[in-house]
């Protein structure tokens, strides 16, 4: 949360940036932050049955290494992509996620994945697939790509 906090200080006042985080935590991420990581941990299994359904190619890649793809995504989640995407990108994630709730997170990620497609097919052990794809985040300046992506996928319906 303190990451999210202090990017939100660096564009609000700090009363607005309180109830930014309210909102964040008591209506976006609901039970997302509570002991059990309920919320967060149920919206990992939903990723992982959209994968395999948007991009079952890669799903079956990483059932068949055993890569448990949650152990990258869920930090994507809890954070809101906050220190996986350049600021300009992460402003863009931002605007969608305070727009439209956490259906986004569902979308970026697998625009993510989707565009990392060719890389993560060819890395059959989970170390590398994890550093390419954390790499891959740290340079996506072309925001754009990612809306392609997930304008061609039709992502629109999560």
């Amino acid at each position: 949360m303190n990451f999210i906090v202090a990017v939100a200080l660096l564009l609000l006042e700090p009363e607005d940036t309180f109830w930014l985080l309210i909102a964040i935590t008591e209506c976006h991420l609901n039970n997302y932050y509570d002991t059990g990581l309920i919320g967060a941990q149920v919206d990992q299994f939903v990723l992982k049955d959209l994968i395999k359904q948007k991009a079952p190619d890669i799903y079956q890649h990483f059932e068949i290494n055993e890569v448990e793809i949650t152990s990258l995504t869920l930090n994507w989640f809890m954070a809101i992509f906050i220190d996986s995407v350049p600021f300009e990108t992460l402003l863009r994630i931002w605007d969608c996620f305070l727009l439209e709730g956490s259906k986004v997170l569902f979308r970026f990620a697998l625009a993510i994945l989707i565009i990392n497609r060719e890389s993560i097919l060819t890395r059959t052990d989970t170390i590398s697939m994890m550093k390419q794809i954390k790499d891959s985040t740290k340079n996506l300046i072309d925001v754009e790509s990612l809306f392609k992506v997930i304008d061609f996928h039709s992502f629109f319906f999560l």
